[in-house]
């Protein structure tokens, strides 16, 4: 699953704040986007992006 967002690193900050496993912390991918990755109860991994 992929959540856009026009903040990546507070939308992680404030998932794994709340109890969400951090998978990989915001960083810039092809300089156009800005990703992180979790994951819900299920253990379903979820990324979130940016565009930069």
């Amino acid at each position: 699953m992929i959540l856009w967002t026009d903040d990546t690193a507070a939308a992680y900050a404030a998932l794994t704040a709340s109890g969400a496993p951090a998978l990989a912390a915001p960083h810039r991918w092809r300089d156009r986007l800005l990703i992180a990755w979790t994951a819900d109860p299920d253990s379903n991994p979820i990324q979130i992006v940016q565009q930069l």
